[in-house]
C-alpha cells in the first residue's frame, strides 16, 4: 500500500535501471534502419524463410528479446528482492512512460500480457459500460 501511495504522488521518480539492463539498452542505442529488407536483421527470423504473418505471432525484435533476457537474468539473480522490492516501481515507470507516449493519464493505462488478453478485458467492459446487449452493434 505504501508503494502504491508513493507511486501515485506527482513527485515520484522512476528507479534507475539495473546495470545489466542499462548496458543492454546502451548497446542497442543506434538509429533504426529503414523499414523493409533493411529491418530484417533486427528480428530473429531465419533468412531462409519469408514470414508473412508476423502480426499474429513470431519472432520479437532483437532489441526487445535482449532487453527481456536481461530483465529475466536480473530477476533470477535475486528473485525475492526483485519481486518484493523492485518489480512494482519498474512497472509504474513503464505505465508512466506508456501514458506519456500516448498522451494519457497513467491511471487510464493498463499493462497486459498481449493484445488478445487486453481485448478480452476491454470489449466486455466497454459493452457493460454502454448497456449493449446481444445483437447490438
Amino acid at each position: 500500500e505504501v508503494l502504491v501511495y508513493r507511486a501515485c504522488a506527482p513527485a515520484w521518480s522512476a528507479p534507475p535501471a539495473p546495470p545489466a539492463i542499462a548496458a543492454a539498452a546502451a548497446a542497442r542505442s543506434k538509429p533504426a534502419p529503414a523499414f523493409g529488407r533493411a529491418m530484417r536483421p533486427e528480428f530473429l527470423l531465419d533468412d531462409a524463410w519469408t514470414f508473412v504473418n508476423h502480426g499474429a505471432f513470431g519472432a520479437p525484435c532483437r532489441a526487445g528479446f535482449e532487453a527481456a533476457a536481461a530483465w529475466r537474468a536480473h530477476a533470477e539473480a535475486q528473485p525475492l528482492r526483485f519481486l518484493d522490492r523492485e518489480l512494482f516501481p519498474h512497472l509504474v515507470a513503464s505505465l508512466r512512460a506508456t501514458a506519456d507516449l500516448i498522451s494519457a493519464s497513467p491511471r487510464d493505462v493498463v499493462l497486459a500480457p498481449n493484445a488478445t488478453a487486453a481485448l478480452n478485458a476491454a470489449i466486455p467492459a466497454a459493452a457493460a459500460a454502454t448497456d449493449l446487449g446481444p445483437g447490438d452493434h
